[in-house]
């Protein structure tokens, strides 16, 4: 059985080469923030995720499992 995707994960994906440092610099959050995230310490809260999104030009959305909302 194959394993869900997380937010991190598909935050990790979405940020290809690109450093954390570089998603940071975009975003206004912090390096360790977005590496919480992604490794699943910390869960975002809505102006975190829209903050990643944009810094990585995806739509939200696109970040989270809709069908688990």
């Amino acid at each position: 059985m194959k394993r869900e995707q997380t937010i991190g994960d598909r935050i990790r994906s979405a940020r290809g080469e690109r450093t954390r440092r570089e998603i940071s610099d975009a975003s206004g959050l912090s390096e360790a923030t977005i590496y919480q995230v992604e490794t699943g310490r910390a869960t975002p809260d809505l102006d975190t995720l829209v903050k990643l999104a944009r810094a990585l030009g995806v739509r939200a959305g696109d970040l989270i499992d809709a069908a688990g909302v």
